[in-house]
């Protein structure tokens, strides 16, 4: 082996943390991963924070970093974390679910559409990642790619009330008012307690009845 081969390994070797400051890392995660499940979300991000700086390349404690960052409205550091975690393990699917998510809040459609497309590239059947998706397609008005998107996920699990749901909400801004009250019916018949799927069905009963009544 050459010398500067040797150096290069030396270097990368020098920056491995030690089996103790990955027991320490190890332990902040769970300490975090439990302020988390307390609601204690503030608390959370310090602990992630400490447990990263002894372990850089926990691409899981990124990722939570990232989770807990965006329970409490700092969605751009979120998608930051979301970032270090996919570099480290570019096939983490949670962590492209969850950047996709965070460029959705922020209204960033096209940027969501490519990490849901990661996550049905690497898992296809992931009906949130489709449901996910045809928001997105809808918000930037591409409705029949939108319909697609549900279509898929209501494949995937014909009784998703959220997939019904969004399909109804989706035919509600294109004019289908009956087919979407059959949408929020079957939302309605998976979940009744689906609040969103009430309210809409009520405004497109509504909705039909004041055409009805205009003819």
């Amino acid at each position: 082996m050459d010398e500067g081969r040797e150096s290069e390994i030396g270097r990368h070797i020098s920056r491995l943390p030690t089996p103790s400051a990955l027991t320490k890392a190890a332990a902040l995660r769970v300490k975090a991963d439990r302020a988390v499940r307390g609601q204690d979300h503030r608390r959370a991000v310090k602990f992630y924070q400490r447990s990263l700086r002894m372990n850089p390349r926990d691409h899981i404690a990124w990722n939570n970093l990232g989770v807990a960052l965006a329970l409490v409205g700092e969605t751009r550091e979120a998608i930051d974390a979301y970032t270090e975690a996919l570099k480290i393990r570019a096939t983490y699917v949670k962590a492209w679910f969850n950047k996709g998510k965070a460029f959705q809040q922020l209204a960033m459609y096209p940027a969501a559409q490519i990490c849901y497309s990661n996550v049905i590239r690497l898992k296809p059947n992931t009906k949130a990642a489709w449901i996910n998706m045809g928001v997105a397609y809808r918000e930037i008005g591409q409705f029949e790619r939108s319909y697609e998107c549900y279509e898929k996920a209501l494949e995937i699990d014909p009784s998703s009330a959220v997939a019904w749901n969004n399909m109804g909400v989706l035919l509600t801004k294109t004019g289908g008012h009956k087919r979407a009250l059959i949408c929020f019916n079957k939302a309605l018949e998976h979940d009744p307690t689906l609040k969103e799927a009430l309210v809409e069905r009520e405004h497109v009963i509504a909705s039909i009845e004041t055409k009805r009544n205009a003819v």
